[in-house]
């Protein structure tokens, strides 16, 4: 039986929103539906039943849900059993997006190692919903994102804020004096997924509108290559971009008549983790106190 369909199956039940289910888990909600149905195919029973507004469980789906949670339990339990034995020497593992690893976490991680020298880690980098179910199945022990993530026994901390920029190649010479958003909306645009999310702004008001989207990626370190090259508009962290706007690869474009919200990332661990010491967490959050005096 699928863990993630089983996990997909509890949090629905406890929404009652395949709308809710698919954000707290960061999926859209169509993968919630072709999960569920899945589960069904496989145990040859309907597990839910949905009407205009809500969700509710059939008797089969009840006889699953007493069972789901120790399920996964198990298997949880199990996944971390054989982890450690297969990293022994591996004793904190790290998830981060790749540009929250370029911009903060190698910094922390190398002062820490430095306070911490019997400290042996391994860092994964990947989208925000590939570390946390990595985190859920016990493959991690911390993870920095861009999406909170409170549900199923995890603890979410704001880490840093981080400024959102506009930014086009050297090549473009056009709009050296800035773009209103109407303007902005009919500008070719890369757009990186996971930072939109953070903003109501660039998600309806700037790609929502937009038709003229060339090109759509998961993370940072694909989008700057892209914009470096000459192709289009694209919004990125200020730190991320900062060595490509002092050697001119990179223009920044400035905004006239708005402004884009500070993208916040988080701190996510298992509160059930034993390795994730408060010593642990109270080294990170010192580090973005310092971030967030500069």
């Amino acid at each position: 039986m699928n863990s993630t369909y089983l996990q997909t199956f509890i949090t629905l039940s406890e929404t009652g929103s395949y709308t809710k289910t698919a954000q707290m888990m960061v999926v859209v909600p169509s993968t919630i539906s072709k999960q569920i149905k899945l589960l069904e195919e496989e145990l040859g029973c309907t597990l839910v039943i949905r009407d205009k507004k809500t969700v509710r469980l059939t008797s089969a789906g009840e006889a699953l849900l007493k069972h789901a949670r120790q399920i996964l339990e198990i298997e949880n339990a199990c996944k971390t059993e054989l982890s450690g034995l297969e990293d022994s020497d591996i004793n904190l593992r790290i998830g981060t997006v790749y540009s929250l690893f370029q911009t903060h976490i190698a910094v922390w991680l190398s002062r820490y190692l430095s306070s911490y020298p019997n400290t042996r880690a391994r860092i994964v980098t990947d989208h925000s919903a590939v570390q946390l179910n990595m985190l859920y199945d016990g493959k991690l022990d911390i993870c920095f994102s861009y999406n909170s993530f409170q549900e199923n026994g995890c603890e979410s901390i704001p880490f840093v804020r981080d400024e959102l920029i506009l930014v086009t190649g050297k090549q473009n010479t056009e709009h050296i004096d800035g773009v209103t958003i109407d303007k902005l909306r009919s500008l070719p645009l890369i757009r990186e997924t996971q930072l939109e999310t953070s903003d109501p702004l660039l998600d309806k008001q700037i790609f929502g509108h937009n038709k003229n989207v060339v090109l759509s990626m998961t993370t940072g370190n694909l989008v700057v290559p892209v914009l470096k090259a000459g192709t289009g508009y694209g919004f990125v962290v200020r730190r991320y971009v900062e060595q490509e706007l002092m050697f001119g690869q990179l223009r920044e474009v400035p905004l006239l008549g708005f402004k884009t919200k500070p993208i916040q990332s988080f701190l996510i661990y298992k509160k059930s983790n034993t390795l994730v010491q408060p010593s642990l967490v109270e080294h990170i959050l010192a580090y973005a106190e310092e971030k967030s005096r500069l």
